[in-house]
């Protein structure tokens, strides 16, 4: 929580933001990121700042997805929509798959869930929790252009509540943790109308 109160002190919005808003290309795979891991982290980054600030640094990171006619808000819900592709690709390989099979034990059911991270849930999980986060917060602006932005694509949020129940439900055993983060995600999922 230190850490996410510093980061903001120091700044670090203004170098956030740009990686956010634009991945760098070839450049960074000589970093040794791709684009995707680059979204993952970015998109890590900024989850874990909404689920430890509070008073007028959380507001700081709020206004950001305001500013500039919601442009922030435009580049998450375009990334939403690509990695929500990606995941419906994968799951549809992943019943494909399970329809072969005779029976399915839990370690088979836990590598289907691995695939599904590594294919790119883990960040629309982080894009949703982002999206719900910034969206049931007060600023009623956010999820107006989020429901308009999904419109135009044919999508609701109905994926969205999907999404965060299931990680939601896969949350660990630390009984005090997990329990308020669940507590924390069910109830911004109930907020959404």
């Amino acid at each position: 929580i230190n850490c996410c109160a510093k980061f903001i002190d120091v700044y670090g919005l203004r170098s956030l933001f740009p990686c956010f808003m634009k991945t760098p290309g070839k450049k960074a795979k000589r970093g040794g990121f791709s684009e995707q891991e680059w979204v993952e982290h970015v998109t890590s980054i900024i989850s874990h700042l909404l689920r430890n600030l509070s008073g007028s640094q959380l507001q700081r990171l709020m206004n950001k997805f305001v500013e500039d006619d919601h442009l922030k808000v435009d580049r998450l819900v375009e990334l939403h929509l690509f990695y929500l592709n990606r995941a419906k690709i994968v799951d549809r390989e992943i019943m494909e798959e399970k329809s072969q099979l005779d029976q399915i034990d839990e370690e088979k059911d836990n590598e289907f869930y691995m695939k599904r991270l590594d294919a790119g849930l883990f960040t629309l999980q982080r894009l949703n929790y982002i999206m719900l986060s910034i969206g049931t917060a007060g600023i009623s602006t956010v999820l107006d252009r989020v429901r308009q932005l999904l419109n135009l694509k044919g999508e609701n949020l109905e994926p969205v509540r999907e999404i965060m129940q299931e990680y939601a439900d896969s949350l660990g055993d630390d009984k005090n943790k997990a329990n308020e983060e669940k507590l924390n995600i069910n109830h911004m999922i109930n907020q959404l109308t």
